[in-house]
């Protein structure tokens, strides 16, 4: 379980599967630039029957408000791409109202810290729709920077869509742990300070027994 000041990162249980079809499945919910992709109930139960949707290559974890544990939706890992062995994540807040409250920031530096913290990988990345200027803007607030561009990758809404293609690498994640509001979130995952924190204050000597007579 990963915890920030506003969100908790946790794997699935059996009572959030009827509650998180749910949500996944609102397509109103998801407006031009977010493709819906429907998760039917029955084989969100057989893919947590199997393996709880956690395994090697892949993971998926509930987003929820730490306040009031409210579920807000879900972060992913994906297998890594057979050409390039690099993992790939994705972040998803369903309901527009939970958009713009720092919970995309929050939940990408648990995420992205997750994996550097447990994978020898030298980069991680996430591919999304053009259009999704929100997730492209939080991405590149946390130090991603766009590598390609996929052009024609899908048809939706009468026309083909392009995906950005958007990295980060270790060693600007290694400078992005020393910004005071991603440092607090990520020390617990490494068990140390980042490397430019400020080092601890010495510890105060220890007081000396008085002398006898």
């Amino acid at each position: 379980m990963l915890e920030g000041p506003q969100l908790r990162l946790r794997p699935l249980a059996a009572r959030d599967l009827e509650p998180l079809a749910a949500l996944i499945n609102e397509q109103q919910h998801y407006g031009d630039e977010l493709r819906f992709q429907p998760w039917p109930l029955a084989e969100l139960q057989a893919g947590y029957a199997r393996d709880g949707l956690v395994g090697e290559t892949h993971l998926v974890l509930i987003v929820e408000r730490r306040a009031d544990g409210e579920l807000l939706g879900t972060a992913h890992i994906y297998p890594a791409h057979p050409f390039c062995r690099i993992p790939e994540i994705g972040l998803y807040l369903y309901r527009p109202e939970h958009r713009r409250r720092g919970y995309g920031f929050e939940a990408t530096a648990l995420l992205v810290g997750l994996l550097f913290a447990t994978r020898p990988v030298p980069k991680v990345q996430l591919a999304t729709d053009t259009a999704n200027r929100l997730l492209i803007e939080v991405l590149t607030h946390f130090g991603f920077v766009q590598e390609a561009v996929l052009r024609h990758v899908e048809r939706r809404a009468d026309r083909w869509r392009d995906y950005a293609v958007l990295a980060l690498s270790r060693e600007v994640f290694e400078q992005q742990r020393g910004r005071p509001e991603v440092r607090f979130l990520l020390d617990p995952l490494f068990g140390e300070q980042p490397p430019d924190a400020a080092p601890a204050p010495p510890a105060p000597p220890t007081p000396r027994p008085p002398h006898g007579p």
